[in-house]
């Protein structure tokens, strides 16, 4: 019974009432470079979760905790309220990593990790090759932003098209280049890469 419920509630209205007052609201942000302070509104008993070794967790009182990254530590951690045996959770990511690399290499010989020779093939496109790059420890969603940085003028044409971590460069005839500059964000953590790719010839090693 809800207390100053009137009689003639519904046991819906009981019910609909009771999960709202016993509901945690945990607000703050989804991830730390240092240190953030978080509200949780109907705390229950609050962890913080998968925190080994990467964050630590303060009550500061009036509904408020902050978590704490530990030293260079990266990874996802919960911020939990357990009410009444339901758990209510909170995922912030911890710091961030990038060490990239390529994988689903299709027409395109690696020289280094970034710079790539684009190899004949068969189709309208003479010259067509395409990657993906891949974070190998990352904790949590990792974000691509591609630009280009400067390519071969005239004949033949060169072009590109890149979504997220895939990248696809094309020409119809060989003797082209193309420089494409790739900020990868992960967390706290960015980098910077200038992919090269050269149609149908051999790179021009930095």
């Amino acid at each position: 019974m809800v207390a100053g419920k009137a009689s003639n509630c519904s046991e819906w209205g009981e019910m609909s009432k009771i999960d709202v007052y016993f509901t945690s609201i945990i607000t703050g942000p989804a991830q730390t470079c240092a240190e953030d302070i978080y509200t949780i509104v109907n705390p229950g008993t609050v962890t913080l979760e998968n925190a080994t070794n990467v964050a630590t967790l303060t009550a500061l009182g009036n509904n408020q905790w902050k978590v704490t990254r530990i030293g260079t530590a990266n990874g996802t951690v919960k911020l939990r309220s357990t009410v009444n045996g339901r758990i209510y959770d909170k995922n912030i990511m911890v710091g961030g990593s990038t060490v990239i690399g390529f994988e689903n290499l299709d027409h395109l010989e690696a020289y280094d990790y970034e710079t790539f020779k684009v190899l004949q093939g068969t189709g309208n496109m003479k010259y067509e090759g395409s990657m993906n790059l891949y974070n190998y420890e990352s904790a949590g969603q990792t974000s691509y932003s591609w630009s280009l940085v400067s390519k071969s003028a005239g004949s033949p044409i060169v072009s590109w098209t890149a979504s997220g971590n895939y990248v696809q460069v094309s020409s119809k005839g060989s003797g082209g280049w193309l420089v494409l500059q790739c900020v990868i964000t992960n967390g706290c953590s960015i980098e910077t890469r200038n992919y090269r790719f050269y149609f149908g010839i051999e790179p021009l090693m930095p």
